[in-house]
């Protein structure tokens, strides 16, 4: 994860062949992450061999707040890139080593934010990982697509782990209960991983 933390703040990820357990593949991952203060959500592909970056994918695009989360990814799964690396589309960068090419020509991939939680996509839940969810940090992703939104709080400790009582300010409350709605009219009746 701190390696994925510093390719998207734009730092070289120089020990990555040693980490690659089956030297005759290629390494990759794609993330997927909102950045809060820019209210946007970006989706970044890379794959490296041993000599660095292979491949790179960057998209993204402003939230809508009228949109659900699926149809949001949906919507950033099939955007041009705006940034498409390859050993024939370079952008004259022959060899950018570890580093992403989408952060060298100008794309602020990694926005401004310094705290990351993940999701991991093979779980359905958060509770397979025992998840910590920092709360101000929910918040602050939920404002971003509900500006009525004011506060978000954690159930007491007796009822259950992932539990939280999201506010509105028209009076509103929602129940999330690991990651579902309880008032699916709400949220579109989206399922959140959290």
């Amino acid at each position: 994860m701190c390696e994925i933390n510093n390719y998207l703040a734009g730092r070289p990820v120089e020990d990555t062949p040693s980490k690659i357990c089956d030297k005759g593949n290629n390494a990759s991952f794609e993330v997927t992450y909102i950045t809060p203060e820019t209210k946007e959500i970006h989706q970044l592909k890379a794959e490296f061999d041993k000599n660095g970056l292979f491949f790179e994918s960057y998209r993204f695009c402003k939230l809508n707040k009228t949109d659900s989360l699926k149809k949001t990814l949906a919507k950033v799964g099939v955007l041009e890139p705006k940034s498409n690396y390859s050993q024939e589309n370079n952008y004259g960068i022959e060899k950018p080593g570890f580093k992403s090419v989408a952060y060298l020509t100008g794309h602020q991939i990694g926005g401004a934010t310094h705290k990351w939680n993940y999701m991991f996509s093979a779980s359905n839940t958060s509770t397979e990982l025992d998840a910590n969810v920092n709360v101000s940090l929910l918040k602050e992703l939920l404002m971003t697509f509900d500006p009525s939104i004011f506060d978000v709080v954690e159930m007491p400790e007796q009822l259950n782990k992932n539990t939280y009582i999201v506010k509105f300010s028209n009076g509103d409350n929602i129940i999330v209960d690991n990651g579902r709605i309880l008032d699916e009219e709400r949220f579109s009746g989206v399922h959140w991983n959290l």
